[in-house]
């Protein structure tokens, strides 16, 4: 109360300096803003910069005094509390009074131990205002109930919609608990090959993975043989990535893997290139003999990785938004770490014994059909 009385006086002596220099114009504005002193805007305009009838530094003082006062009184607690008190003492009466009293001891209590008085935390009011605010919750909720139309089949849409996915979360659940996933080295038999996971990754056969994958609603991808999988990846939340591997037969040429890029973007058939521009256009990686570009359709971003009789693909699956670096790195690292045997390799192509090429890796990696 007495921060408020001071605060008070300052404004007042602010207003008595304005009215000092103001009726030296004009009597009549001086006696108006004694009593409605936001009118001192009035000479303020009029006499800006002019000596000896200038208010700015007063009429800025004052605004920040009356600025400064109602802050106080908005967020002091005591008066927030009375409003509490008088809103209970509508229906309790004698619980209001001992509130009352409550405060009133506060003020006493801390007066005697030289300090402010801490009327926020009391219990009384503590308790009161958690009262108030489940009740004005309660009323809040009842009355939205009541003014909220009824629809009957919306809310059987919505009871079937949350329904359907607790069903189909509970299905994920059990799908993933149901699989394998083995750590270490990976035999490619269809391949040839071998896969060294790296630490913390985990392969799952595709034996194990037909179930989760048609809940997961994923188009086929030609001769997959397993999910690559990160051990915290969690496949049953929505934000759940993993690499598919498959290997597709048939030897790819690999035409001049230095203009790869362009050569994509010329043999698409619609005329854009569907990869992913700059660093996740097609780039031919000479030492793992394969090549990484990202996608933004259909499979995302893939390595692939072509041998002597067939093609080893790497490609990511995410429902993530931005998910090219994950998936280019993920996808090269996995194919960096496949090795094939020797006589599996690219270079120890033979038609007599493979058969002859299917196509050029370009013209592949243009087309539609790659991957599915």
């Amino acid at each position: 109360m007495m921060q408020w009385l001071s605060m008070s006086v300052v404004s007042l002596v602010f207003i008595i300096w304005i009215v000092l220099i103001v009726r030296r114009d004009s009597p009549l504005m001086a006696l108006l803003i004694v009593f409605i002193w936001p009118l001192a805007i009035i000479p303020l305009i009029q006499n800006w910069g002019v000596s000896g009838r200038d208010i700015r530094l007063p009429f800025f003082l004052l605004a920040l005094s009356v600025g400064g006062s109602v802050y106080k009184v908005s967020n002091d607690p005591t008066v927030d509390a009375l409003g509490a008190i008088e809103t209970l003492r509508e229906t309790d009466p004698a619980a209001a009074d001992a509130l009352d009293q409550e405060i009133a001891s506060e003020y006493v209590r801390a007066h005697l131990e030289g300090r402010s008085p801490d009327v926020e935390n009391l219990p009384g009011l503590v308790a009161l205002r958690a009262s108030q605010g489940a009740s004005q919750k309660a009323a809040d909720a009842e009355a939205q109930h009541q003014t909220a139309p009824v629809d009957p089949e919306s809310e059987q849409r919505a009871a079937a919609l949350a329904q359907q996915e607790a069903e189909l979360a509970n299905q994920m659940q059990q799908a993933v608990a149901a699989l394998a996933p083995v750590p270490g080295t990976i035999e490619l038999a269809i391949a040839d090959a071998t896969l060294k996971l790296p630490a913390r990754y985990r392969f799952i056969s595709v034996d194990q993975t037909q179930t989760l994958a048609a809940l997961l609603k994923l188009a086929p991808m030609n001769g997959e043989v397993g999910w690559v999988v990160h051990e915290k990846v969690d496949l049953a939340s929505k934000t759940a990535w993993f690499v598919r591997v498959g290997f597709e037969p048939g030897h790819l040429t690999l035409g001049n893997t230095a203009e790869l890029a362009t050569t994509v973007a010329t043999l698409n058939s619609s005329g854009q290139p569907q990869f992913s521009q700059g660093q996740f256009a097609p780039t031919w990686n000479e030492s793992s003999g394969s090549v990484t570009w990202g996608q933004r359709m259909l499979w995302g971003q893939h390595t692939l990785k072509p041998l002597a009789h067939g093609t080893l693909a790497f490609a990511m699956q995410s429902p993530l938004s931005e998910p090219e670096e994950l998936g280019i790195r993920a996808t090269r690292l996995l194919a960096g770490r496949t090795s094939s045997a020797d006589e599996s390799r690219h270079s120890r192509y033979d038609a007599t014994i493979h058969g002859p090429p299917r196509g050029e890796l370009a013209a592949y990696i243009a087309s539609d059909r790659k991957l599915q």
